[in-house]
């Protein structure tokens, strides 16, 4: 029986083409993984296997292949619940999706290339397992290159996407680039932490409480960490790695670095309003505070390398593709999603960190506590109350002007009626008074509860401003 009819004999429904040649997009083929161009059967279901004719008509079953002659060897078209261990060759270590030919017995799969025997490197069978001083379990070296669904998997060192060769450890779900395995430093003085080493130590989550996060950028620290152990500072190796130079805050004791991507709770320390959303921030990381881009750099500055004033922006078009973005202080290759000092006219560019050197005078920043903000609020406060207090009595005194201009126009036109009904004017003129009377007693008690409420904000602010010269 051949792949074609195994897979017919289990509900798979394939259409035959005599020519075949993909019109929106190339189709593979799920035997070998190249690209249909020619006889061929087609699934009818979108994501199925689609083979090359000669490749369909191949035996189903092998019998003692020369890389496992104990067991026979039966096509796989299904994975189970470990899909990427599914896919591994353990002939050439490649990972594909592509159909394997598998010993259930001993849990051994074979892709097309080392069944045929012209896979190079498949020739001899390699033990590709590690075991590193960085991790408890041994790691396995495989290559992703065949992979489709290749960019879903991410390197714990550099966190960018597993396109080739890579360390994965499966019961720990960690994969590692070959290139970021062998260049783990074994100690590290970071820029980010000038004050003591990191050094590599294995991380194994087995609980939310036992996270880590990486002190630079914020986000989630796996598998392998840089680690100071006086501080308890984690660092992603790659977050370590970096040589960007800091700028110094006003106190000449701690750095700021420039982060292109935060999304993590925290307010910034100038403004007090939040900083996430994915923006771009500067972070004291010996202070765990983060800044505002515009809050913390000079919108305009000058430069002795340009004769012209240098403007703070983000959105600098690149001069002919990304690839010829760069720097013209240092002259490296910029990133054209970064803050950058530019010239508008002369299209010159200068990363932040060249322009505000270490050597040129630190940045004045006013890093507000919370006894500022409450000092803040109690002077808010209080210049609340004495306005409450100003307008109580200009809206007293409106009132009094109008009842005083009342009476005079009614003593006007009411004369004689007034003498004639003297006695009763009179009574109303003391019932008038009452109410009078009544109304001063309720505004003397509010002006009364607002001057006891500013005696007290007056008190607590004394104490913050006591506090605040400790």
């Amino acid at each position: 029986m051949n792949i074609l009819q195994r897979l017919i004999s289990n509900n798979y429904e394939f259409t035959f083409h005599e020519f075949f040649e993909g019109k929106y997009g190339a189709k593979y083929c799920s035997v070998c993984c190249e690209v249909i161009c020619g006889p061929a059967y087609i699934a009818e279901e979108d994501g199925g296997n689609n083979m090359h004719k000669s490749c369909a008509e191949l035996p189903g079953k092998i019998e003692q292949h020369p890389f496992h002659s104990k067991h026979a060897l039966t096509i796989q078209y299904s994975f189970n619940q470990n899909p990427i261990k599914d896919m591994i060759c353990d002939g050439c270590s490649h990972v594909s999706s592509c159909l394997k030919f598998r010993c259930k017995m001993c849990k051994f799969n074979l892709d097309f290339q080392c069944i045929s025997n012209n896979h190079h490197r498949g020739a001899i069978l390699k033990d590709n397992d590690v075991m590193t001083k960085y991790h408890p379990h041994k790691l396995q070296l495989l290559y992703f290159s065949a992979f489709k669904a290749r960019d879903s998997l991410f390197c714990c060192c550099c966190l960018k996407s597993i396109l080739d060769s890579a360390y994965v450890c499966f019961p720990c779900k960690l994969f590692v680039h070959e290139t970021c395995f062998n260049t783990i430093p074994k100690r590290m003085e970071s820029t980010y932490h000038p004050q003591h080493p990191l050094l590599p130590r294995s991380i194994i989550i087995t609980a939310a409480k036992e996270s880590r996060y990486c002190q630079a950028c914020g986000e989630r620290v796996e598998g392998i960490e840089l680690r100071c152990q006086k501080c308890m500072y984690s660092f992603h190796v790659s977050c370590g790695k970096r040589t960007t130079p800091g700028l110094t805050l006003d106190d000449q004791e701690h750095k700021l670095f420039y982060l292109d991507y935060w999304d993590h709770s925290g307010d910034c320390g100038v403004c007090k309003n939040p900083c996430e959303g994915g923006a771009a921030i500067c972070r004291c990381i010996q202070r765990g505070e983060s800044f505002h881009i515009n809050c913390i750099l000079p919108p305009e500055l000058s430069h002795e390398s340009h004769d012209h004033p240098l403007t703070l922006t983000n959105s600098v078009v690149p001069r002919c593709n990304p690839d010829e973005y760069h720097c013209d202080v240092c002259e490296t290759k910029g990133d054209i999603k970064r803050h950058v000092y530019h010239c508008e006219e002369c299209y010159y560019i200068a990363h932040i960190e060249c322009v505000l050197a270490e050597e040129d005078p630190p940045l004045k920043i006013v890093l507000k506590n919370k006894d500022d903000t409450d000092k803040q609020d109690v002077k808010v406060q209080e210049v609340e109350a004495e306005e409450q207090i100003d307008k109580m009595q200009e809206a007293d005194y409106a009132n009094d002007d109008q009842e005083i201009n009342e009476s005079a126009d009614e003593s006007s036109d009411d004369q004689v009626s007034e003498e004639s009904d003297q006695e009763s004017n009179i009574d109303d003129e003391s019932e008038n008074n009452s109410n009078e009377d009544q109304r001063t007693k309720k505004l003397n008690k509010e002006i009364k509860d607002v001057k006891g409420k500013i005696v007290k904000l007056s008190f607590k602010l004394k104490r913050l401003e006591e506090k605040h010269k400790q």
